[in-house]
């Protein structure tokens, strides 16, 4: 059964969409339907321009294994695992080494964990953040994404941008074999060129 979770970041890791079990201990991790609305405690944009990258990472990371470990020794199965960084820009707090994100994305168990990062480009973001991701962080480079910003793009295009990321997301998550970028391949297939749909 799949089971959300989330972070977010600027100066402070944030784990969101909180909720409450039956016997009122707190829980992170959701059936998709059951997934709490976001409140701004756990994400407020107005909280600054920091970007704690790596330890959003590092932290996001350890909390789902540990879920996936206690599921497991609960029902005996190992969970696969997903970690999906949505970015639209690159660390700019400690650590300032992306070494310990690279050396744990090296020595996951590439069967059962997908680490995949999406970049969301704006007006002050990174000029090649596919080599970023691949190169300093570790990312298989079939499993970057980069939403292009286009060339005077209105509120209007730039939300319909965001769309069709968390349909690439949504692609990805539901297909253990498929990477981002076949994924974003299927998703421009469905939706033709252009990203009109309002799914989201």
């Amino acid at each position: 059964v799949l089971r959300i979770g989330g972070t977010s970041f600027s100066a402070d890791i944030t784990p969101i969409w909180k909720g409450t079990d039956a016997e009122g201990n707190d829980i992170y991790y959701h059936a998709l339907e059951n997934v709490p609305a976001l409140t701004a405690n756990e994400y407020d944009p107005s909280k600054g321009y920091s970007t704690a990258l790596h330890e959003a990472i590092l932290d996001g990371t350890s909390r789902a294994l540990k879920y996936a470990a206690d599921q497991q020794g609960k029902t005996g199965t190992a969970p696969d695992v997903d970690i999906i960084v949505l970015s639209d820009g690159a660390n700019n707090c400690a650590p300032s080494d992306p070494d310990r994100v690279r050396q744990m994305i090296a020595g996951s168990n590439k069967r059962r964990v997908r680490f995949i990062f999406f970049y969301f480009e704006t007006d002050w973001g990174l000029g090649d953040p596919k080599k970023y991701a691949t190169d300093e962080l570790g990312f298989d480079g079939e499993n970057v994404m980069v939403f292009e910003k286009k060339q005077n793009e209105s509120v209007t295009d730039r939300a319909k941008r965001f769309r069709r990321m968390l349909r690439v997301m949504s692609k990805v998550s539901a297909s253990k074999g498929t990477s981002a970028v076949k994924a974003a391949a299927a998703v421009q297939v469905a939706g033709g060129t252009t990203d009109d749909e309002d799914i989201v």
